[in-house]
């Protein structure tokens, strides 16, 4: 099987092993199926106001946030990474120029509409996910995003960032 973007290879994991754990963490663990049926739900909301524009991350790395990415993906949308330990005001700066249609965060920020999530609200969001309706909107010259694993203690080692982001704005430097 041969899959060229992110949402493809997840939903080509979604549709092979629906059974597989997709997270585990003491506050939330959800099987790829699951968070299939939670990412679905969220891009369904989303798609209206963000497809074709930019829906901006500022998450922790979190099942929460790889939920985000992905449903901003499935839903058309552009996801860039905002360096959640930047100060507002670079933040502020940062969703001005990107000319956000949301924010995608676990806290409240001024100016675009903001959509909060976190691990509970994510586990919120599942239902019986449609694999008909559930399609790669995305294309080849989408960006990455890596994450990092967290130690034994489920602590990120390390923030989010987009493979191609080499902007120091971007990063946060």
């Amino acid at each position: 099987m041969t899959v060229d973007t992110i949402a493809g290879a997840f939903l080509a994991t979604v549709k092979a092993i629906p059974d597989t754990i997709y997270c585990k963490r003491p506050d939330i663990s959800l099987a790829c199926g699951q968070a299939a049926g939670a990412i679905q739900t969220l891009a369904d909301e989303l798609r209206v106001d963000v497809q074709g524009k930019t829906a901006a991350l500022i998450l922790p790395n979190s099942a929460a946030c790889l939920a985000a990415y992905l449903a901003a993906l499935f839903a058309g949308a552009k996801p860039p990474l905002i360096n959640l330990g930047c100060p507002e005001t670079k933040i502020q700066k940062l969703l001005g120029d990107l000319d956000a249609a949301v924010v995608l965060s676990d806290k409240t920020h001024a100016g675009p509409p903001i959509r909060i999530l976190n691990e509970t609200n994510v586990q919120g969001l599942v239902r019986p996910v449609d694999l008909t309706t559930l399609t790669d909107s995305g294309t080849t010259n989408n960006n990455a995003a890596i994450m990092h694993s967290g130690g034994t203690a489920g602590l990120p080692k390390h923030l989010l960032h987009e493979a191609r982001a080499d902007d120091p704005d971007l990063l946060g430097k």
